[in-house]
């Protein structure tokens, strides 16, 4: 089987998720090709995306010269598919290329086999940032119905739509039911994502790694410190990430007087996620939106104690008080509520090992493999 991975362009969590995919492809392709936005790789690497990368942006709304050159890109990337059609058979979309119709189109007229492969980007994901946000105006509202229709869209000229859990099928919209829809999955390298100290004996008693947009609501973790600190004295909080609101979340931090406890990284390279994530006790997500994080995975297969809003794939692994903590409400209070009762009551060693155990059993590179292996054969 040959094979063309196609994307929007990337950014560094992109390319983590997009790595996995070729490992996971090179056990039964004897070709893979990847279209990055309008690059062509023939010989992927990591550092072959490096100039792909998307830089974060102060404009969250949407404007028709976004619409516009989102439908010149398209256009480039379906002619990138054609450039390489006698290279693959089967074409799969992902990170940004289940939006993507006319690339879609184009390989079903080349008589392609296409499986669009939904994660955590979507129109779900940026209605709920045109929520939140201030400049919610009717053109982000249009842009939100086209998005959603690109992917009902692509949808009908795939083969197959897979998705990493039922809950990210239900937060796409996608009916149980379609014979098309299949459950495929990404990996955790869990010999190198492993716990090496209980989680009360470790540095930073809060963490969060992600993207700082309005979505992620990383600003309720900074929200929550002061109540943490009146009640214990003393914290350490790690928070590591880059976006539109990191100069906000600065100032928040400034302004509740707790800058000092908190330790800032851009975001940094994958290899160093391990050792960071080995020594949080509880990683915090609070985010409005989402699809099945690559974080929550490694955190739970580190040891540390994810507490999480139900969003998107997320209550598909995380069961509240036996692999984590599920957050009903994300104002400040109540996450540190959450955190102190799960201090006072959890038993948070049994909770790391049954967390690392659930990520063993079903997040293993050989699982990941037989979960496309079966779909491919379907």
């Amino acid at each position: 089987m040959r094979t063309c991975l196609v994307t929007a362009p990337l950014g560094p969590s992109g390319r983590v998720s997009l790595t996995k995919l070729v490992e996971i492809f090179k056990v039964f392709s004897s070709t893979i090709l990847v279209v990055a936005g309008e690059r062509i790789i023939k010989n992927f690497g990591p550092s072959e995306l490096t100039d792909s990368l998307v830089v974060p942006t102060k404009r969250r709304f949407i404007s028709v010269r976004t619409m516009t050159s989102y439908a010149l890109l398209q256009g480039k990337v379906a002619l990138r598919v054609f450039a390489v059609r006698r290279d693959f058979d089967v074409c799969i979309f992902l990170l940004g290329g289940p939006q993507m119709v006319l690339p879609v189109l184009m390989a079903r007229i080349l008589r392609k086999r296409v499986i669009v492969f939904h994660t955590g980007v979507g129109s779900h994901l940026l209605q709920a940032t045109h929520e939140t946000d201030a400049a919610n105006t009717s053109l982000n509202k249009l842009g939100v119905r086209m998005l959603r229709a690109s992917e009902v869209l692509t949808g009908i000229l795939s083969n197959k739509i897979a998705v990493e859990s039922p809950s990210v099928a239900r937060e796409f919209g996608f009916d149980k039911r379609d014979v098309k829809l299949c459950q495929a999955t990404l990996y955790v390298e869990t010999d190198k994502f492993v716990s090496t100290k209980p989680p009360r004996l470790r540095r930073y008693l809060v963490g969060y790694i992600g993207g700082l947009e309005v979505t992620k609501n990383a600003d309720k973790i900074i929200n929550a410190l002061p109540y943490l600190k009146n009640s214990l004295g003393s914290l350490a909080c790690l928070l590591v990430g880059t976006g539109s609101e990191r100069t906000r979340l600065l100032s928040e931090a400034h302004r509740l007087g707790v800058d000092s406890d908190i330790t800032f990284h851009d975001w940094i390279d994958h290899n160093q996620v391990p050792e960071l994530l080995g020594d949080v006790t509880f990683l915090v997500l609070p985010s409005k939106s989402e699809g099945l994080p690559n974080i929550v995975l490694e955190a739970m297969s580190s040891g540390a104690i994810v507490v999480a809003t139900p969003a998107g794939g997320i209550p598909d692994v995380v069961e509240n008080g036996k692999t984590g903590v599920l957050l009903e409400s994300v104002d400040g209070e109540s996450i540190a509520i959450v955190l102190l009762e799960s201090m006072a009551t959890l038993p948070l060693d049994r909770v790391a090992s049954e967390s690392r155990r659930l990520i063993q059993s079903r997040y293993s590179l050989k699982s990941a493999v037989e979960s496309w292996r079966s779909l491919l054969s379907s």
